[in-house]
């Protein structure tokens, strides 16, 4: 089955010559035997009324289809393509365009075998210049086009990572210049966590097997990504980053950050401050003996190198003081 190149073709021909009328019936079958699109003339309405085709002005015939046929002569040609263009499309006017250079290639053609005897010199001269004036603003309009599809572009906004729009900044038709914040996003891949560590915990960090992130009961596993060597100066930490190794927990969650340690820590219920810094009691002798622990922190645990035969006060720390006499209660 043969396919049909253009699939809206118009017919235009010159009214009122029966020899015309019988070429365009025979075109029109031709063309519906491809199931091409017709859209005929409207100065054809009366000639070809028994044809069942959409009647429609040259304007909106040169906008619409993909093809013209001319039937008629030269002179019809010219008249088709020299129409006033003011007012359509750039699709109409390159349409119109096209259609005036054919129409100089059959003046072209008829000047070379000597057939043009109606066109003078000067309506020729006169409808190159129209040609020429048609071009030079096709190629002005095609400069605005490109003009205006680079600030279209310019327009775009686009996010470096994939994420989720959680606040506009910036209301439709604000004046933004370089560097205004218009959205705040949210990156839902790729998610990092970000923890504030003690030196110590630091140090731990870097080489402990297995951390994890665990929120709500559940354990996301994690692989330490950066730790840089610098301490905050206001709070004495390091941040650390971790990334995920298999099931993300939703982004902006805060949880606790766990690994595994050859290391002892005790809970942070035991530690008491005296002097101004966090330790332990210990029993020795019968008295109380404050231990201090230099990397302990308010609410955490408390790593400690301490032999495993040493006895901790448990009940009372809160009101002892160092040299304190204590008993030891019965198992």
């Amino acid at each position: 089955m043969t396919t049909a190149v253009f699939k809206r073709i118009g017919l235009i021909g010159k009214s009122g010559d029966s020899n015309v009328a019988t070429t365009l019936r025979a075109l029109v079958r031709l063309l519906e035997a491809y199931g091409v699109e017709i859209l005929l003339d409207a100065d054809l309405a009366d000639m070809l009324a028994d044809c069942a085709h959409p009647v429609t002005d040259r304007d909106t015939l040169a906008r619409q289809c993909d093809l013209a046929i001319v039937v008629g002569g030269e002179q019809t040609v010219l008249n088709f393509c020299a129409n006033n263009y003011l007012g359509l499309s750039a699709d109409a006017k390159i349409s119109k365009i096209k259609m005036a250079k054919i129409g100089r290639w059959v003046v072209d053609q008829y000047e070379k075998e000597g057939r043009i005897t109606a066109i003078s010199d000067e309506e020729v001269e006169r409808r190159d210049a129209e040609l020429a004036d048609l071009a030079a603003q096709l190629e002005a309009q095609d400069q605005s086009i490109r003009q205006a599809e680079l600030r279209v572009e310019y327009c775009r906004v686009r996010a470096p990572f994939t994420g989720v729009v959680m606040e506009r900044l910036s209301d439709l038709g604000a004046l933004a210049s370089p560097g205004t914040p218009l959205i705040r996003l949210v990156q839902t891949d790729q998610l990092e966590v970000s923890a504030e560590l003690t030196e110590p915990e630091a140090r731990e960090l870097a080489h402990a097997e297995g951390p994890s992130f665990e929120l709500d009961g559940e354990r996301y596993p994690l692989r330490l990504r950066r730790l840089p060597p610098v301490v905050d100066s206001r709070t004495r930490t390091r941040q650390a980053r971790l990334e995920f190794t298999g099931a993300q927990a939703p982004a902006g969650s805060a949880g606790r950050l766990r690994w595994e340690a050859d290391a002892a820590y005790l809970p942070p219920s035991l530690l008491v401050r005296r002097a101004g810094g966090l330790g332990v009691f210990l029993i020795e002798d019968g008295k109380a003996r404050f231990h201090p622990l230099p990397g302990a922190t308010e609410g955490q645990p408390a790593r400690v190198e301490l032999p495993a035969a040493t006895q901790l006060v448990l009940e009372g720390r809160q009101r002892l003081s160092d040299g304190d006499p204590v008993v030891l209660a019965p198992d």
